[in-house]
């Protein structure tokens, strides 16, 4: 397969962007998610993440997490003040999200009661797929290759890995938080199965009936 030059794939990114939005904009087929969509309940569910090795995957994260339709996401803000959000995909405007130190938005979390999750591979980590979620929930993740960094590990109350059955040693963090927030959800929504999609085709393949504000009484 013939690799994309980098200014390439930089403008291909920035025209899928462009693409995005405008389809964004066009909400036919969801009439009156734009009005109601801020007060429709949340996974209760907030990401914390510390500095990126790759902080192009802050994007990725923020589109995931509204995917999941979670509470909120907060980001260790990068050297030089570093944001890339091009893999949003239009999700940012979506999703509440923060920039902030960490130490604080997880004493904060647990101050309101949250049960903080540290995305760290150890030998006392649990794996995801037997986790007994707890909710409300943190997720703490850092980047691929050190994982959660040793002072933050201390303010966190568990533990959790996704275990690998193949022979690299390492994800992807845009990848571990999607499988860490699948396990939490698929948990999630077994307790909360009137829990609904926003868009209309997701509705339907969940089995319910309408769009949003769409009375159904009739």
């Amino acid at each position: 397969m013939r690799r994309v030059r980098y200014p390439k794939r930089l403008k291909n990114i920035r025209q899928e962007l462009e693409d995005t939005w405008r389809s964004m904009r066009n909400i036919t087929t969801d009439p009156g998610i734009r009005e109601q969509f801020a007060s429709l309940p949340r996974v209760p569910v907030d990401l914390i993440g510390l500095r990126l090795d790759h902080f192009a995957n802050q994007g990725g994260i923020l589109r995931v997490a509204d995917a999941f339709r979670i509470n909120h996401v907060h980001f260790e803000p990068e050297e030089g003040e570093k944001a890339d959000l091009a893999g949003a995909r239009g999700a940012g405007y979506w999703q509440p999200h923060s920039y902030g130190d960490v130490a604080p938005a997880i004493e904060k979390a647990k101050a309101e009661g949250k049960r903080i999750y540290a995305l760290h591979l150890d030998a006392t980590a649990r794996p995801v797929q037997q986790v007994e979620w707890q909710f409300p929930a943190v997720i703490v993740f850092g980047e691929e290759k050190y994982g959660v960094r040793k002072e933050i590990l201390p303010l966190c109350d568990e533990m959790i890995a996704i275990p690998m059955y193949g022979v690299t040693t390492s994800m992807n963090v845009t990848q571990a938080v999607t499988i860490s927030l699948h396990c939490a959800m698929t948990q999630f929504l077994a307790a909360n199965p009137d829990f609904a999609p926003a868009r209309a085709v997701s509705r339907k393949l969940m089995g319910f009936e309408g769009g949003i504000g769409e009375d159904t009484s009739s």
